[in-house]
């Protein structure tokens, strides 16, 4: 197994769309906050370390389902079309193994792409203003774990359907179509449905949009860090069924 992990995290190492969104998100990370400042000094009011970072982290939750959205594209299903992963199922490792291995470092991948622009901008941010004193620790640590937590959701369900889609294409427009409307379309139905409605309140895509909420009950945030775990492993399942049952071409 470890050997089939080195082997995936090689190629994402080398992969050049992940070193290509990775290099964007880094310099849009540098120069939003520089734009910023730069509204200060015409006269805009004075924003701290923390309200910059919680505003970035507002907006980071479409970065992050895009660039697990594109990510999976790329990384996942352009192996069925290029032919590499009929040889990677050929190659004598279980396929239970090998979508593991292939997810765990997905997941990686988009947690790296995720963290980038909060930790860039908001370090790019205190270093200008001067006032890490009003960042408090615990609410960082908590920002960033919740991403890494919500991008392993993401990941999980962008691992299934790049399995069945098998399309690079196919799998970034349909994922970035899902998770746009997935909001939209839960709460509208959940309006008529109360499963659904109650489904919704349990999902990645109506939690992760907490994630810049400073103060949160123990119950909230229980319910935060347990959701996007069982999604990722719920969805992560199915993609294991659902790569075991699949014909390979």
């Amino acid at each position: 197994m470890s050997n089939v992990i080195k082997a995936e995290w090689f190629k994402l190492r080398k992969d050049l769309s992940f070193r290509t969104l990775l290099l964007c998100i880094a310099a849009a990370a540098i120069v939003y906050p520089l734009l910023v400042i730069m509204d200060h000094t015409a006269g805009e009011p004075e924003v701290t370390s923390l309200e910059f970072m919680q505003n970035v982290l507002a907006g980071n939750a479409y970065v992050l389902k895009f660039s697990a959205a594109l990510l999976a594209g790329f990384f996942i299903s352009s192996e069925y079309s290029t032919g590499v992963m009929k040889c990677i199922a050929s190659s004598g490792n279980s396929r239970i193994r090998l979508f593991a291995a292939k997810l765990l470092v997905f997941t990686v991948g988009t947690a790296l792409l995720a963290l980038t622009l909060p930790v860039v901008a908001t370090a790019v941010m205190v270093i200008a203003n001067g006032d890490a004193g009003s960042l408090p620790l615990p609410f960082v640590l908590r920002a960033l774990g919740f991403t890494v937590l919500y991008a392993a959701g993401f990941a999980g369900i962008a691992a299934l359907f790049s399995t069945l889609l098998t399309d690079s294409g196919k799998s970034i427009g349909f994922l970035f179509i899902l998770f746009l409307l997935a909001d939209s379309l839960l709460a509208g139905a959940g309006g008529f449905i109360p499963f659904i409605g109650t489904l919704y309140d349990y999902s990645i895509f109506k939690l992760v949009n907490n994630v810049p909420i400073l103060e949160r009950s123990s119950g909230q945030l229980s319910a935060m860090a347990v959701v996007p775990v069982v999604w990722f492993l719920m969805f992560g399942a199915l993609g294991i069924l659902a790569f075991r049952k699949k014909e390979i071409k």
